[in-house]
């Protein structure tokens, strides 16, 4: 999950160097060694999600200038990574916060069967039929 971004010019040096999501801690092998079957348990999703955010953030602040006043939105667990992008939590926090959210709701989707379903349509050429095409 995380290799792809690492291997972006400066990524490792701009990703986060301390707490859960540093090089060496169990984050970090989770997102570099783990297979898909190991980190699809949201106790581990979750906090890999928001630490991938943040190391898109920081790859895309080396590269381009985001004003400090932008406004930053996120939905679901990546309010935690927008909350560190805000300066509210810091990437650590924000890291560590994830993982006790997912492990939390690990717990509460074993109390009963639990399923999630993502509904795929449209054309596989991003077109939409009777949608204006534009550009």
């Amino acid at each position: 999950m995380l290799i792809p971004w690492l291997e972006l010019d400066g990524a490792p040096a701009r990703g986060p160097r301390t707490g859960p999501s540093a090089p060496g801690s169990t984050w970090w092998r989770l997102g570099t060694e783990a297979d898909a079957e190991e980190i699809q348990d949201t106790a581990i999703t979750q906090p890999l999600i928001v630490a991938l955010s943040l190391l898109g953030y920081e790859q895309l602040e080396g590269a381009v200038k985001v004003p400090s006043d932008a406004p930053v939105a996120g939905h679901s667990v990546g309010e935690l990574a927008a909350a560190a992008i805000a300066g509210v939590l810091t990437a650590e926090d924000a890291v560590a916060l994830a993982a006790v959210r997912g492990a939390e709701m690990a717990k509460a989707c074993a109390l009963e069967p639990t399923s999630m379903a993502a509904v795929m349509l449209g054309d596989p050429s991003g077109r939409r039929p009777g949608w204006p095409i534009t550009g």
